[in-house]
């Protein structure tokens, strides 16, 4: 664990942050991923499943939400961490850094051999903090999209 002691919580999300979540998810959406805001409704709609499924996790500060990342993709040997968000007048005070390092510790004391993750290459504050985390950078993927004509 490359994590200084914190006095921070690292919880489930449960429904009672469920308006949290899906205001931070939509804001997630729009700032990472602005040319997929078409599937807003969907993706909300995911989270909102995905909180009762427990696979949302959140930091707290002085019992506040102040950063939450998701379990996501599935395989034999590993599980996917996205969805990272902490609001803009949170960051820079280590709560992204922290939500993954302890969403990560989680996913291998559940068993799994690896965590992954997808990182904007031109954003180096994200990769800064994956690196520090101990993630190493594996492959470069390319998305494409279809659009009917």
């Amino acid at each position: 664990n490359l994590l200084k002691p914190s006095s921070n919580q690292f919880v489930t999300a449960d429904l009672e942050y469920e308006s949290i979540i899906l205001g931070w998810a939509e804001k997630f959406i729009l700032e990472a991923v602005p040319d997929q805001k078409d599937e807003l409704e969907n993706s909300l709609k995911r989270t909102k499943q995905q909180i009762k499924e427990e696979k949302i996790f959140l930091l707290l500060n002085q019992d506040k939400p102040v950063s939450m990342a998701r379990m996501a993709g599935e395989t034999v040997n590993g599980r996917l961490v996205n969805l990272v968000y902490t609001p803009p007048h949170l960051r820079n005070k280590g709560f992204a850094s922290e939500v993954v390092a302890r969403l990560s510790q989680y996913i291998l004391d559940l068993g799994y051999n690896f965590c992954l993750l997808f990182t904007d290459l031109s954003n180096p504050t994200s990769n800064k903090i994956y690196m520090n985390i101990g993630y190493k950078p594996i492959i470069d993927v390319d998305m494409y999209r279809f659009v009917d004509e």
